[in-house]
């Protein structure tokens, strides 16, 4: 395992997901390394793999990490567990401030 570790997550505050009626979000878990870390890690570790970023199914190889020189390598990874609840109120009342209308929440989406 690396030993310098980055983890990557980007949260939609700014530019929120709106849906009417079901959404299904896929998250996408990114981790990095030095480009030595990564090549002193799949030199010890023979039989693990390292998924590159965007490409499902291709992993590097030793000497292509090689090549790479001094860097930073962005990878896949497959083992964070993320959990996102939404609830749905029993009635509109609440101590919660009132909803911008739906006009004004949408209106920096793209237009179809």
């Amino acid at each position: 395992a690396f030993k310098t570790f980055y983890g990557f997550y980007r949260f939609h505050l700014p530019d929120p997901l709106y849906f009417h009626k079901d959404i299904r979000v896929v998250t996408q878990v990114l981790g990095g390394a030095s480009t030595k870390d990564l090549l002193q890690d799949i030199q010890s570790n023979p039989g693990q793999k390292y998924m590159k970023t965007g490409k499902v199914g291709e992993f590097f190889e030793e000497k292509e990490v090689e090549d790479l020189g001094d860097g930073f390598v962005l990878i896949e990874r497959e083992d964070d567990y993320c959990a996102t609840a939404y609830w749905y109120m029993d009635c509109p009342t609440n101590s919660l401030p009132p909803l911008a209308p739906p006009a004004e929440r949408m209106e920096d989406l793209p237009k179809e």
